[in-house]
This record gives C-alpha cells, sequence and structure tokens, in this order.
C-alpha cells in the first residue's frame, strides 16, 4: 500500500509541474524578451530532469519553437534567448541519454529516432546554426 501512495504522489506532483511547463512554454513566447529570457531559463534547469524533459516533450509545438532560430531574431536580448534555447535543446538530448537507466517508465524520456537525428543536428549547428551565405559575382559589361 506504501508503493501505491507514493506512486499516486508522484503522479500528482507530475501533474502539478506539467501545468507548471505549460504555463512556462507560454511565456517563453512572451514578446517582452525579459520576460521570455526568464521563462526559458526556467524551462532549462527543468529540462535536465527526466521528468522535466518528459514534460517538456509533451507540450505541444514546444519542440517545434525551440528548434526554430528565427523566433528570437530582432528581439533585444536575442544572443542570451538563442543561448538558452540551445541549451534546452542540448539538455533534452542528454537528458533522453541518460534516463534509459530509470526503471520508472515516469523517468523515461522517449525519443523517436527522428527525433534524435533532428536534436543532434541542432546541437552540432551550434547556438546560431549553419548561415545560409548567399554569394554574388558581379559582371563587368563587355
Amino acid at each position: 500500500m506504501g508503493e501505491s501512495t507514493e506512486l499516486s504522489t508522484l503522479s500528482s506532483q507530475l501533474q502539478s509541474a506539467a501545468k507548471l511547463l505549460k504555463r512556462l512554454t507560454i511565456l517563453a513566447t512572451n514578446p517582452y524578451s525579459d520576460i521570455r529570457l526568464a521563462a526559458l531559463k526556467v524551462v532549462c534547469a527543468l529540462s535536465t530532469q527526466p521528468w522535466g524533459a518528459r514534460l517538456l516533450l509533451d507540450q505541444p509545438g514546444c519542440m517545434e519553437y525551440l528548434l526554430n532560430r528565427n523566433t528570437e531574431v530582432g528581439l533585444q536580448e536575442t544572443p542570451q534567448l538563442m543561448q538558452t534555447k540551445y541549451e534546452i535543446v542540448s539538455n533534452v538530448l542528454s537528458t533522453s541519454e541518460s534516463s534509459k537507466r530509470y526503471e520508472l517508465s515516469e523517468f523515461l524520456v522517449l525519443l523517436r529516432p527522428e527525433q534524435v537525428a533532428c536534436l543532434r543536428l541542432y546541437v552540432k549547428e551550434g547556438v546560431w546554426g549553419v548561415q545560409q551565405a548567399q554569394s554574388a559575382v558581379a559582371m563587368e559589361p563587355g
């Protein structure tokens, strides 16, 4: 009976954390960069925990937002925002790999192979990603 109560308490705590994370992901898209950065820093801390990474992946559109490097362009604190998003993605990737040693399913962070590949590419490309340079060749008439 004690184990059942502990699992029930854990489930209740995870539901509360999910509500908090949902609110944080909404704040992370706030037009005010200081609010956005504060929310992302909390999400970054949560992404180091298996339950936090799992809840983050369960938020609709959250990973797409984190992987989109264009969402912070033009904001006042762009470098800090980009760095924090990069750290979150990196944390989710490493947390998912290290969570495999846990026995409780609540702590497993399961990613599909294509998600892992996408996260690894994002981390490999770095904070700013691969910049597409356009070259122009000047031609002289004649």
